[in-house]
This record gives structure tokens, C-alpha cells and sequence, in this order.
């Protein structure tokens, strides 16, 4: 499917460079002029925002925002997930993995929004918990708590908070991802363009989430061409 979804955005670009038109404009024209991101917080060359939101998650906070950027996403509960495999959860282990999270909240108020992406460590039982502990703080979305497929599981955790959960980077196509959005399991359907299909089947399935009254939020961890991928596709999708 990955391979897939590279032909099929490689066959877009190709289209647009063709016709000399920005790919937005071949799935239907543009909906909007600007498309609001987030920083994930991650480690690479000199960027260190996945350490330093430990060290000094206001100073980061604050750097964003200088930049415009109103949103981060980072992974408070995956540290703490490691000594039991996701199936226990120790009350301390919870309150440092709250810590970042409250002291942006203390120092800016809801001025940043903040997502927690969990990366599916978590049973179901634990998950609840954490849900429950981070609610207090307004969190953007809660990402991958529970294993990425079980969507009963991801149903039951929605019905536990008010925290938008988001359902993810590794469903691919619109087929896995119709059984989330029709039943409720997620609140914002995050579809990879480079792992589910292509920018062809991002659009279904943002189609489809937006049939539904959900939004969707395009996932990348790879690099600029999923990156303007998803831009076309948030440009032309109402």
C-alpha cells in the first residue's frame, strides 16, 4: 500500500506539472487560504523539541508561537509505558507525564493546543486513565492510545472523554477507516497520504469523514512531499 500511495502522488505531480496547475486545483479547487499546523515534537539534527519539551516545555511553547504555530503534538504517556508494556500504570509514573503538559498550561493558558500522540502502548484499561487524568488540561487530541485496529476499543475510550480521539496513521484506505468513523470510534479521522493509498484515497476519505461531520487532520512523519501531499488535500477538502 506504501508503494502504492507513492505511484499515485508521484501521478498527481506529474499531472500538475503537466497542466501547469497546483494539485488542489485538479481535486477540485481550493476551499480555503490557509491551512492551520501543528509542531510534532521530535528529535533531528539541531532540532531537539522532543527533548527540550522535557527540559523546558514553555521555552518551546513560546518558540512556536513566535513562529505562528498555535499547536504541538508530543508523547507524555510513552516513556511511562515502557516498564510494563502498557498493561499497568503507576500513579507517579502518570503525574510526570502530566508535568510538560501543566506547565504550559500554567504559563499560557489554552494559548497552545497540545495533542498527545501515544503511539498504541496502551490496553484499554490504562488508557481510560490517562484520558481521565489529561482532561483537566483540554488536550487537542488524544492519538493511538489503545492498539490501532481494535475499534470497539478506540469506541469504548471515546465514550470515557471529551478529548476528541483521533484514529490513525496506520489504517490504510478508506475501508479501515470507515468502521472508525461510522461507529463513532474516532473524532478526527489522521490519515497518512504516503502510507493509506495516495493523495486518490485521502480524498475519499476525507470525503467520507466529512459526510460524517468529522474533520480530518493528515499525519506525516517523512518529510516534505507528504507534507505538500496533504496540503493539497486540506486545500480542497471542505
Amino acid at each position: 500500500m506504501r508503494a502504492i500511495s507513492a505511484l499515485d502522488m508521484a501521478h498527481w505531480d506529474i499531472m500538475g506539472q503537466a497542466l501547469k496547475m497546483p494539485v488542489y486545483e485538479l481535486l477540485g479547487g481550493k476551499v480555503r487560504d490557509k491551512i492551520r499546523v501543528y509542531n510534532t515534537c521530535g528529535v533531528h539534527g539541531e532540532v531537539q523539541d522532543g527533548r527540550d519539551i522535557w527540559r523546558d516545555p514553555v521555552r518551546v511553547a513560546k518558540s512556536l508561537l513566535d513562529e505562528g504555530i498555535a499547536g504541538l503534538k508530543f508523547s507524555p504517556t510513552d516513556f511511562i509505558a515502557r516498564e510494563s508494556d502498557g498493561q499497568a500504570l503507576f500513579v507517579e509514573d502518570l503525574d510526570w507525564a502530566l508535568t510538560p503538559v501543566r506547565r504550559i498550561r500554567d504559563a499560557l493558558g489554552l494559548e497552545m493546543d497540545i495533542a498527545n500522540d501515544a503511539h498504541a502502548k496502551w490496553n484499554l484499561a490504562q488508557a481510560v486513565r490517562i484520558v481521565h487524568a489529561f482532561e483537566q488540561y483540554r488536550l487537542m487530541w488524544h492519538e493511538e492510545l489503545v492498539p490501532a485496529f481494535n475499534e470497539e476499543a478506540h469506541r469504548r475510550l471515546q465514550a470515557e472523554t471529551r478529548t476528541p480521539i483521533a484514529a490513525a496513521e496506520r489504517l490504510m484506505s478508506r475501508y479501515q477507516f470507515r468502521r472508525f468513523i461510522e461507529t463513532g470510534a474516532a473524532r478526527i479521522a489522521m490519515m497518512d497520504i504516503a502510507w493509506t493509498g495516495g493523495i486518490s484515497e485521502a480524498k475519499k476519505i476525507a470525503a467520507l469523514a466529512s459526510a460524517h461531520q468529522l474533520p480530518v487532520t493528515p499525519h506525516d512523519c517523512i518529510g516534505p512531499v507528504n507534507m505538500f501531499a496533504a496540503a493539497a488535500v486540506c486545500m480542497s477538502q471542505v
